[in-house]
C-alpha cells in the first residue's frame, strides 16, 4: 500500500532543523504524524530519483549475489525456517494486548512489560557516554552513509552536535579509571559484587520517532572476551538491547512524544546469521543487495524472516515489552539496502505501524482427560489432494 505524504512534512522538516540546536529535552515539538503518514515509499526508487545501485551491480542477478552471507550448507534452511517462525511469533505478540502477550510468554505472566527503566542502568554497573564525531557522520563516504535515505523521508540527517535531532549515546558496562578490566567490579542492588563485562550499546534516538542501533555487543559475548572471562553467575539480569533502547528513549524523548515510534534502523549489519537471512530473502525475490532499499512486507516469508533475524529481535522486544508507554505497535515492512560507504555493509530498516485494536489470543486447547470414559472426537490424520486438470478432490482420512 502506498502511503500518503502530507505537505506538512516539508514545513515540519524546516521547523525541526530550525530548533535543532536546543536540547532534546527542551524542544517544543509540533504534532508529528504517526507512521501511517510518513512516506517510506520515498526510500524506494521513484521517477526522477537516481538509482543508487552502482553500475557494476546493475546486472547482478539472483544467481550471482555477493558471497557475503551466502551459505549453501544444510543448516541455512533451519536458520531460515527458525527466523520465519520467530518473526511470526513477534507479529502475534505485537498484535496482542499486554495481558495476552504476557500469557503467551514462557512461563505465562499477567504482563509482557519489561521491569527495567533508565534508573536501573547505574545500579547494574552501566554508564552512558557520548560518541565520537566520526560515529555521528551520516553522509556518503562517511561512517554510516545513510544521509540521503533520511533526507528522502524528511527525517533529520544530523546529530545534536551538528545541528540535527539525533541524540547519539553509548551505554557501557564498565568502570572508568580502573587500571585493568579485571579490577572493574561493582555492587548490584541485590548486594552482590560483579565484574564489569565490557558490553557496549551504541544507539541514536530522534523525537521524530526513530531509533538507530549502530553497534551492539551484548553482555554474554562481551563477558567471554574479557581477560579472564567474566563468569556466568556474575552477569547482570539487565542485559537486553531492547532495555538499553528504552533507557535512551526515556532519557532523551519527551513523555508526550514517546508513543510516536515510527522506525528502527540497524546500521552496518555484521551478524553472520542476519546477513545470511538478508541475502536469502533477496535471493528468493531475485534482487541484489543495493543502495536502493528493497521492501519486504510482513505478509511474506521473507519479511518475517528478516523480522526474526538477530539484528531485529531487540526492536521487536522494544514494542512488545513497552505497550503501556508506546501503545500497540507492530512492524509493517522491512527495508534492506547497503550503506553508501566503502564497506557497503547491509543495513536494515523496520517500519512501525499502529495496531488499531488488539488481536484475540487463540484459546489453548485443553489436554484430554486420560480418565475420561467419553470417546475421543474424530481426528483428521491425513488429507490427500488429487487433481485431474479440471478439479481438485480432497480425500480426508479420520481416526475415530
Amino acid at each position: 500500500m502506498k502511503l500518503a505524504f502530507p505537505a506538512i512534512w516539508a514545513t515540519l522538516g524546516v521547523m525541526f532543523l530550525t530548533n535543532a540546536r536546543e536540547s532534546p529535552r527542551n524542544i517544543s515539538l509540533p504534532n508529528v504524524p504517526l507512521i501511517s503518514n510518513l512516506d517510506f515509499s520515498q526510500f524506494l526508487v521513484q521517477s526522477g530519483h537516481v538509482d543508487l545501485v552502482r553500475p557494476e551491480r546493475q546486472n547482478v542477478g539472483a544467481d550471482s549475489l555477493p558471497a557475503l552471507g551466502v551459505d549453501t550448507a544444510p543448516n541455512i534452511d533451519k536458520l531460515w525456517q527458525d527466523a520465519i517462525c520467530r518473526g511470526e511469533r513477534f507479529l502475534r505478540l505485537m498484535s496482542y494486548s499486554d495481558y495476552d502477550a504476557g500469557q503467551s510468554m514462557n512461563p505465562p505472566a499477567n504482563t509482557a512489560q519489561s521491569q527495567w527503566s533508565l534508573d536501573d542502568l547505574e545500579k547494574w554497573g552501566y554508564r552512558i557516554d557520548s560518541v565520537p564525531e566520526a560515529s555521528r557522520d551520516f553522509e556518503p563516504g562517511g561512517y554510516w552513509g545513510i544521509g540521503p535515505h533520511l533526507r528522502r523521508a524528511l527525517v533529520s540527517d544530523k546529530c545534536n552536535e551538528e545541528g540535527g535531532l539525533w541524540t547519539a549515546s553509548q551505554i557501557m558496562h564498565d568502570k572508568v579509571h580502573f587500571p585493568t578490566p579485571e579490577q572493574e567490579w561493582y555492587q548490584g542492588p541485590d548486594g552482590g559484587w560483579r565484574r564489569s563485562t565490557g558490553a557496549r550499546f551504541t544507539m541514536m534516538v530522534n523525537p521524530q520517532g526513530g531509533i538507530i542501533a549502530q553497534y551492539r555487543k551484548g553482555i554474554a559475548p562481551a563477558a567471554k572476551d574479557r581477560v579472564p572471562p567474566v563468569e556466568d553467575y556474575q552477569l547482570p539480569p539487565l542485559a537486553k538491547s531492547s532495555d538499553m533502547m528504552w533507557a535512551l528513549w526515556e532519557r532523551d524523548i519527551l513523555p508526550d512524544s514517546r508513543r510516536k515510534v515510527q522506525f528502527f534502523i540497524s546500521l552496518c549489519v555484521t551478524n553472520e546469521e542476519t546477513t545470511k537471512i538478508i541475502y536469502r530473502a533477496l535471493r528468493e525475490v531475485g534482487q541484489p543487495l543495493s543502495g536502493t532499499p528493497y521492501k519486504f512486507e510482513m505478509t511474506t516469508d521473507q519479511g518475517k524472516a528478516v523480522l526474526g533475524s538477530p539484528n531485529a529481535v531487540g526492536f521487536a522486544h522494544f514494542l512488545i515489552q513497552h505497550k503501556g508507554q508506546l501503545g500497540l505497535k507492530s512492524i509493517a515492512n522491512a527495508y534492506v539496502f547497503y550503506s553508501q560507504t566503502w564497506h557497503e555493509c547491509p543495513c536494515l530498516l523496520l517500519q512501525a505501524t499502529v495496531v488499531a485494536t488488539p488481536s484475540p489470543r487463540p484459546t489453548p486447547t485443553p489436554a484430554p482427560d486420560p480418565n475420561s470414559q467419553e470417546p475421543l472426537a474424530a481426528k483428521v490424520i491425513a488429507q490427500l489432494v488429487t487433481r485431474d486438470g479440471k478439479r481438485s478432490v480432497v480425500k480426508t482420512h479420520t481416526l475415530a
